[in-house]
């Protein structure tokens, strides 16, 4: 499963209407996903207070961050783990 193909499916089976349907954008593409994927991002930092790119905030070492899920009290309750 690429993005491209979750794209290419949702393009073949959706029709855009209204003010978008007028754009010469192409609100099918993977130019125009991650824009607004961007664009949420921006907007749910802002909503949360967040301030910088979440790529600064470096990484967490894995035993903190496992500490942190079985922490009742902690806000984290999952943790993405990938090959080093």
């Amino acid at each position: 499963m690429t993005l491209e193909a979750v794209i290419a499916k949702v393009k073949a089976t959706s029709v855009v209407d209204g003010a978008d349907a007028d754009s010469d954008e192409d609100p099918y593409s993977v130019e125009s996903f991650m824009k607004a994927l961007r664009e949420e991002a921006a907007a749910t930092a802002e909503f949360y207070g967040e301030t910088g790119d979440a790529a600064d905030a470096g990484e967490i070492p894995f035993g903190p961050a496992l500490s942190a899920v079985h922490n009742e009290k902690d806000a984290a309750n999952w943790l993405l783990v990938g090959k080093a």
